[in-house]
């Protein structure tokens, strides 16, 4: 089957977009100064004092989907379960943010990180059904 022209422009600002995440994942795991000294002081408390589960469903919640956006670009059919097991992955990160966390993210950081979840979200979603649609059309193998 003939690659359609839209996986190439979802696969690769996918990819721009989740690489954006695995650069935040990783520039606030490693305490970048740089990096970590813009944030909200209270968002830096928090993220400090996430529970190890909590630092491992992040860490997989920013990565899975590059790999997932790196699979669609390679037409392999597995990119749709890993985007599918990251969509889970960030709302279990979300629930804990701004559900469970005392206090919740949205209240040391700024309602606009709630925004920023939610369009997280939605893309994260986008990008599962989007992979499992070409899965289902054959386009992936």
């Amino acid at each position: 089957m003939v690659t359609p022209w839209h996986i190439w422009v979802v696969g690769l600002l996918g990819l721009v977009w989740s690489a954006g995440g695995a650069a935040d994942h990783a520039l606030t795991f490693f305490d970048v100064e740089a990096y970590t000294s813009q944030m909200p002081q209270g968002m830096r408390t928090a993220l400090a004092s996430y529970p190890p589960w909590m630092n491992i469903v992040w860490g997989l919640a920013v990565w899975m989907p590059v790999l997932g956006c790196l699979l669609l670009l390679g037409r392999i059919k597995t990119s749709a379960w890993i985007l599918g097991a990251a969509v889970v992955l960030v709302l279990v990160a979300g629930s804990y943010n701004f559900v469970f966390a005392d206090p919740p993210m949205n209240q040391v950081a700024g309602n606009t990180i709630a925004l920023f979840w939610a369009g997280a979200t939605a893309i994260a979603t986008f990008l599962w059904l989007y992979a499992r649609q070409m899965s289902m059309d054959g386009v992936l193998e």
